[in-house]
């Protein structure tokens, strides 16, 4: 899919993948000079974010103590 947008990008195209093909989607876009900023933005669960982020909370001490 893709959209217009207005503000700092000028479009964007949705793709379904593993950031590696993303990643190699940006190389062989900029490598041939077609698109000059390409940036990958990555969707994640947010709620699996603060289950990982309250686990570490469990287990972390600060430097020094």
């Amino acid at each position: 899919r893709y959209a217009g947008l207005r503000g700092k990008y000028d479009f964007m195209a949705e793709i379904e993948g593993t950031f590696e093909q993303a990643a190699a989607a940006s190389m062989v876009a900029t490598s041939s000079g077609a698109i000059s900023d390409f940036t990958i933005l990555e969707d994640i669960d947010l709620n699996e974010v603060a289950k990982t982020a309250q686990k570490m909370a469990s287990n972390y001490k600060e430097p020094g103590k």
